[in-house]
């Protein structure tokens, strides 16, 4: 009986793997298959209308998509980018539905373990937050963090949001086997030292959990929509309003100018400095100052 599923996701990544490396199906062929076999949030018809220029360009550059080159996410830029087959601009609202799509259908193969990372991470998208739109001040923070520390999951959720730049995706694939509590470390696409705090909170919740150490493809944390909704009680609860993680984590990158781009999660040191930057041109939600006891 436990072996069934295994097996099931084996046909479905060999399927795929034939069927992206087939030399006489059209980009539209592959789309109509693939779209088939992943179950992909979102519109089926919309889905395969994000994914259409990626797939066609890929065939006609000649990108591997299983296997994206170094200079992929430039190479992204014209068929998220282009309308039909001209290489004009979309509007952002379209870049960035097609970005978003392409990074579901990556997240699908990484689950069936034909990616080993994700080749979007870190994509420059149009549209990103202005100076207008303020983040959390650090005392907000500081709030929010002694009000969760009963929790002990979302406490060190927080944590690596906040001192490790984790993303809600990076949360969500966390599994045990990623983290070395006697080495303090732990592995994204880079290698990150875990600062006191958070590996605190991560040996808590791992003598919680107990089984770790026998169930090391366990992952850390529930899937996104519940750590979202754990959030959102929790801000409630801290009289914060609704802080998003992607906030969250714009704060800690603003805040914690000693992070470099590997101890974020960064193989791009260039990105992450435009992340730092864009972190600190944003205004502070509120000036207000936080004298409670830790």
């Amino acid at each position: 009986m436990a072996e069934a599923p295994q097996k099931v996701s084996d046909l479905i990544a060999q399927r795929i793997v034939r069927l992206l490396a087939h030399p006489q199906l059209s980009a539209a062929e592959q789309l109509d298959e693939l779209l088939a076999l992943l179950d992909l949030p979102g519109n089926p018809v919309q889905v395969r209308s994000n994914l259409r220029n990626v797939f066609e360009d890929a065939q006609t550059d000649g990108i591997n998509l299983l296997h994206p080159p170094a200079d992929f996410q430039r190479w992204l830029q014209k068929p998220l980018g282009r309308l039909g087959d001209q290489l004009g601009q979309a509007k952002d609202n379209t870049v960035n539905a097609r970005a978003s799509t392409l990074a579901n259908f990556y997240l699908a193969l990484e689950r069936l373990e034909l990616v080993r990372y994700d080749p979007l991470r870190h994509l420059p998208r149009p549209q990103r937050e202005q100076a207008q739109d303020p983040l959390p001040s650090r005392a907000m923070l500081e709030r929010l963090h002694r009000s969760a520390r009963k929790d002990s999951l979302l406490y060190a959720a927080l944590l690596l949001i906040d001192e490790l730049a984790f993303t809600l995706a990076d949360l969500t694939r966390l599994q045990w086997s990623d983290i070395n509590l006697t080495d303090k470390k732990l592995i994204r696409q880079t290698e990150s030292v875990i600062p006191a705090k958070s590996l605190s909170a991560l040996r808590a919740l791992a003598g919680e959990q107990g089984l770790y150490q026998e169930m090391p493809k366990l992952q850390v944390f529930p899937p996104a929509t519940e750590l979202r909704h754990k959030l959102w009680k929790q801000c409630g609860v801290a009289e914060l309003p609704f802080l998003a993680p992607s906030k969250l984590r714009r704060a800690g990158l603003r805040d914690h100018g000693h992070l470099n781009a590997a101890q974020a999660g960064y193989l791009d040191a260039r990105a992450f400095e435009q992340a730092v930057q864009l972190a600190r041109s944003l205004e502070v939600l509120t000036k207000e100052d936080d004298q409670e006891e830790a």
